[in-house]
């Protein structure tokens, strides 16, 4: 197995089969962990499966990177290739299937990955520092590649895998970042899920112990002495008893007083209530809550319940009360209230957290469906191509006529440039979006910038078109990312080929011009005009969005992945710089860009 490089000529197809069988593990992987049909190993198993078939290794393994209580990083495995080699091993592979094996020395080659959070590569760990050892009877380790899972702030886990026939190298890792950055959008929705399960574990169990709180403390309450007094009809207190008096502090004196003036104001009228319906419904109970006084100018809480008492005649004559103190068993019932609306707040605060994250991992799955359809699609025509111009090579060899071989092994080499710059595209695209794209500004002179624009005058001459390149001042300098320059230029003017016609005229134009902010700082400012079809208004509403489809054509039949403004659009942006289009449908297009110095 072999992988192609951004600086090769041509393409291996069978890499371009691989990246597709890559894609398609991740996209299953994805609807298969968000409709929740397989557990999380069994979708880990799967990413494991395909990743030692398309890497072409031994085995491997996947797993989370933990903390210790001491801060230590290890390696919580989820899955992992069955390489035992006796029943012992066999055994042990058995019982940590399920569980997962962990992973703690850190002085090893999966250490190195732990510690540092960097890839670490080893095609001769016989004699490499960072090597342990393995157990006797293990299956030997001619070559091993140890890669971390990061998400946005931390490293989240790493994958190893060993044995590739010829070892690993850097491209490996780049052709393997879709499949790292699933596993990483995974083990962290898998740390949220965790985290919001433990949540919900630890409210239910804070909930269950204050509803026994609450229990005990109302059979506490309720143990008490409870209050016994009677008044007459005008509320004078004919009778109070011992736990009365001792609990308020008041002596019998209070015989003869007006009940409402031992009432807190407020609750005066919910007693005169109480006292009313109870004449009016003899017979009846009536609960009230009422705040007294105590000696200490405070008020306690308690609860009541009124009845009439009836003479001989059956007409009242008395009204009888019962109470006791219910402020513990209000401040816990206040208590309980609060922490009610604060675990609705919380579980408001987690449905809305796992919504955003659903809907996250729903676009993730959607965008990553259009790539894979795209990157079908596109490398589908090109792969036909080879294989028919293989077999007519097979075919004229046998028959011994070999003329017609240059004209084939062209269309082969055709398709395979091709597939690269799909594949270029869509490898770009991984490093932009990711934030493996870091742009260096250097020094540049205007002569830079002329070469790269007669470097795609052969390419333009092909279809008669010819390409103009004007610049203002005479001689000048600029700082830019010489590489992400070429990218955007090559972009620009490579479309600007396409949907032109033949015979027509690309002007090109280079200046230095004042900040449209300060009105000083000079920005460089390039300046792409083609007379070709031009583009709709609504065309450019969404030129520069990802895989974006124009109603304009390619006029020579030219292939075109509707990558290449997105591209231009975030390399631009990455200097702080802005790209936009003037255009009228049938008047040709000009892209300008501008990047401030």
């Amino acid at each position: 197995m072999t992988y192609g490089s951004q600086n090769n000529q041509g393409i291996n197809a069978h890499d371009a089969l691989n990246s597709l069988r890559l894609l398609s593990a991740v996209h299953q992987a994805q609807q298969a962990f968000i409709r929740g049909k397989r557990t999380v190993k069994e979708v880990f198993d799967v990413l494991l499966e395909r990743l030692l078939d398309v890497t072409a290794s031994e085995y491997g393994f996947i797993g989370r990177r933990l903390l210790d209580a001491e801060g230590k990083p290890y390696l919580k495995v989820i899955s992992m290739t069955n390489i035992a080699w006796n029943e012992e091993t066999q055994a042990l592979y058995k019982h940590y299937e399920t569980e997962g094996m962990e992973f703690t020395k850190l002085f090893s080659l999966y250490g190195e990955v732990l510690t540092s959070e960097r890839p670490f590569i080893a095609n001769s760990p016989a004699v490499d520092p960072k090597r342990h050892g393995t157990p006797s009877g293990h299956p030997p380790l001619k070559a091993f590649l140890g890669v971390p899972i990061c998400g946005e702030n931390a490293m989240l886990g790493m994958f190893g895998i060993a044995n590739r026939q010829g070892g690993y190298n850097e491209e490996i890792i780049a052709f393997l970042q879709p499949l790292t950055d699933t596993c990483a959008v995974i083990i962290d929705a898998l740390h949220e899920r965790q985290a919001h399960e433990a949540h919900v574990e630890e409210l239910r169990q804070a909930n269950e112990h204050l509803h026994h709180k609450e229990q005990f403390l109302r059979s506490l309450v309720e143990s008490q002495t409870h209050y016994l007094v009677r008044t007459d009809l005008e509320g004078r207190y004919t009778y109070v008893n011992e736990g009365f008096v001792k609990h308020f502090g008041i002596s019998e004196k209070i015989l003869g007083f007006d009940a409402l003036e031992t009432i807190h104001p407020d609750d005066r009228e919910a007693c005169t209530a109480t006292v009313t319906y109870c004449l009016q419904n003899p017979g009846k109970m009536k609960t009230v809550l009422l705040r007294k006084p105590t000696v200490h100018g405070t008020y306690l809480e308690t609860e009541w319940e009124f009845i009439a008492v009836l003479d001989e005649q059956g007409n009242p004559y008395q009204i009888q009360c019962f109470g006791r103190d219910i402020t513990e068993r209000r401040d816990a019932e206040r208590r309980a209230e609060a922490f009610q609306t604060e675990l609705t707040e919380l579980n408001k605060t987690l449905e809305k957290r796992v919504t955003e994250r659903t809907k996250e991992l729903q676009d993730l799955n959607r965008e990553k469906d259009e790539f894979l359809g795209i990157a079908a699609h596109d490398l589908k025509n090109p792969l036909a191509a080879i294989k028919m111009s293989a077999e007519r090579i097979l075919l004229h060899y046998k028959r011994e006529t070999f003329a017609i071989i240059p004209s084939v092994a062209q269309t082969i080499n055709m398709a395979s440039e091709r597939m690269l710059s799909i594949i270029d595209n869509l490898l770009d695209i991984n490093k932009l979006e990711s934030g493996q794209f870091s742009v260096s500004p250097a020094e540049c002179d205007d002569l830079y910038l002329k070469k790269l624009v007669m470097s795609y005058m052969e390419r333009a001459a092909e279809k008669g078109i010819t390409i103009l390149y004007e610049q203002s001042p005479k001689n000048f300098t600029f700082r830019a990312d010489k590489e992400a320059l070429h990218h955007i230029l090559d972009n620009l003017l490579s479309n600007a080929v396409k949907y032109s016609p033949q015979w027509k005229r690309i002007t090109v134009t280079a200046s230095l011009v004042p900040s449209a902010s300060s009105g000083i700082a000079p920005q460089l400012r390039i300046e792409i005009q083609d007379e070709g079809q031009g583009i709709s208004q609504e065309d450019r509403k969404r030129l520069f969005s990802k895989f974006a489809r124009l109603t304009a054509r390619p006029t020579a039949g030219e292939h075109s992945t509707g990558l290449g403004l997105f591209i231009v659009k975030k390399l631009v942006e990455l200097q702080q710089g802005r790209v936009w289009c003037e255009s009228e449908q049938g008047k040709g297009a000009n892209f300008i860009v501008e990047i401030p110095q």
